[in-house]
């Protein structure tokens, strides 16, 4: 089986949102390629590229990130930001990475083919 080219993380969030860096991120001196990220209502995308980091610490690591920074600018006696666990979808070749990025981009503002306003 070959390595996936990156994963679609998706994990339950209590009305927040996550500011991303378009430099990627960092891990072990390792860089981690963020190619896309959706802060929703409830609800967290994101479509990152780690070399053979395993999906359920890179996972734990942004959802820790995020905390750090949620904290720092809104309620630092706060523990509990985000639901346990999430879904976790390979994405082995070009096409999957597109396809996910496409809908983490556009994908949830599309309702029945059409643009929601």
């Amino acid at each position: 089986m070959q390595d996936p080219l990156g994963y679609f993380l998706t994990w339950v969030t209590y009305g927040t949102w996550l500011p991303g860096d378009a430099r990627g991120w960092v891990e072990f001196q390792k860089g981690w390629q963020l190619h896309a990220l959706n802060c929703r209502s409830n609800h967290v995308h994101v479509v990152v590229s780690a070399g053979d980091t395993i999906p359920t610490k890179i996972r734990s690591d942004l959802k820790a990130w995020a905390t750090r920074c949620l904290k720092k600018q809104f309620d630092p006696t706060r523990e509990n930001w985000w639901g346990e666990r999430g879904s976790v979808r390979h994405l082995f070749d070009e096409d999957d990475l597109e396809a996910a990025v496409t809908y983490v981009v556009d994908g949830q503002d599309w309702k029945a083919g059409k643009r929601s306003r």
